[in-house]
């Protein structure tokens, strides 16, 4: 007969873990978001910090990306703007 645990431990190698809802990341809040759910799975164990560390970087690349398009996109209005040109 099987034991209990040897059971469970196959399962849970078996059966993939429930995905993760998801957030858009298409704004640097949402990156700050995921960055902080990161952080409570690494502190509490579930997630590698090897894993963590990636994401991270990930996560802090894709928010300056995003910083980066919303400064140039207000940039360009406001050249548009003093030049009388018309706002995008």
């Amino acid at each position: 007969m099987l034991d209990n645990k040897l059971i469970k431990k196959v399962k849970a190698e078996v059966v993939p873990p429930k995905k993760a809802r998801s957030l858009p990341l298409t704004t640097v809040g949402h990156c700050r978001g995921e960055l902080a759910t990161v952080y409570r799975l690494a502190k509490a164990g579930d997630l590698e910090l090897s894993d963590a560390t990636k994401f991270t970087y990930i996560l802090v690349a894709l928010g300056k990306m995003i910083e980066a398009n919303e400064l140039e996109t207000r940039i360009s209005q406001i050249e548009a703007q003093l030049s009388g040109g018309v706002r995008p």
